[in-house]
């Protein structure tokens, strides 16, 4: 059980667990879209972003870009970029690749592109590599993670 799994749990927040064979030479979230026959647009990749604000959580869907000025924009921060793979995994508690919001090392603000609302279920990893978890995108603000345009369209 890794610890997204274990911090879900304490809140009772419902979801489900998805194993899928991926070996991310494509991307990670986009491997594991084709690995779980879902969507790319219902996969959303966790990115950690650094700015003089700190370290940020980002989820986006696997077949988009962070746009990196909205989300300097969001954090009020003069600029943003992504974090290198050492401080993202250092920061996470996580390796890239099954990098998950819940229950991070370091917990920081969190934020999920607004087009997760459009579905009744989105997938998000679940803290390992080959694991993601779905859940209904309303139960992400009930824990505090925030909504906004953070792609280009």
């Amino acid at each position: 059980m890794t610890p997204a799994v274990r911090w879900l749990k304490a809140r009772g927040v419902p979801f489900d667990l998805h194993p899928f064979d991926a070996d991310g030479s494509s991307g990670y979230a986009e491997a594991a879209a084709a690995g779980m026959g879902v969507s790319a647009e219902r996969v959303f990749k966790t990115l950690m972003v650094q700015s003089d604000q700190g370290f940020a959580c980002m989820m986006v869907p696997a077949h988009r870009t962070l746009n990196l000025k909205r989300a300097a924009r969001i954090l009020g921060a003069k600029r943003a970029q992504m974090a290198s793979t050492e401080e993202a995994e250092r920061v996470s508690g996580y390796r890239v690749g099954g990098i998950s919001a819940f229950g991070q090392k370091r917990p920081c603000p969190q934020w999920i592109d607004a087009s997760a609302f459009e579905f009744e279920r989105v997938y998000l990893s679940a803290g390992q590599r080959g694991l993601d978890l779905s859940l209904d995108p309303k139960d992400l603000e009930a824990l505090g993670i925030q909504s906004a345009l953070l792609t280009d369209l």
